[in-house]
């Protein structure tokens, strides 16, 4: 190692030179400052990965606790729109000649008129399932098939 005032050949473990006796310390001092940086660095790093990971996991438990219920509720309301439109149907069909096949817009309209009511809306499936009549007169949902 040379020394950084003189550049005379010195010991690598050196504090001060011998010819022109400056201390050499500020170099060992930036060396272990370097270290101490990069020691925080990976510390902070570290800390700020794990815990994104751990944000991450938990979001995820319990965004799948949402869907769960989220499924569950809508099903519901899904259920309870069924039974709206099939009893809506029912009546119709019973007390009308005209038969209602199919819930396309003509029908919804006969529905409208027949139950006298400005405010009837065919209602929506909260996750954008369609309705439909089966064989047996009753309406269900293309995403809640088996809700009974």
């Amino acid at each position: 190692m040379n020394c950084p005032y003189c550049q005379s050949d010195i010991h690598d473990k050196a504090i001060k030179c011998p010819y022109c006796h400056s201390y050499i310390l500020q170099k060992k001092k930036d060396k272990s400052m370097v270290k101490i940086f990069n020691s925080v660095f990976l510390g902070v790093f570290l800390a700020v990965i794990g815990s994104f990971l751990l944000i991450s996991i938990c979001f995820y438990n319990f965004y799948d606790i949402f869907l769960i219920r989220y499924d569950y509720k809508s099903a519901n309301e899904c259920s309870i729109n069924c039974e709206y439109l099939t009893e809506a149907v029912k009546l119709y069909n019973d007390v009308n000649s005209d038969t209602i096949f199919s819930l396309n817009s003509k029908d919804m309209f006969k529905l409208k008129k027949f139950l006298s009511s400005n405010e009837f809306v065919k209602p929506d499936c909260p996750l954008n399932g369609i309705y439909f009549l089966d064989d047996n007169g009753n309406v269900s949902c293309t995403k809640h098939k088996n809700i009974e």
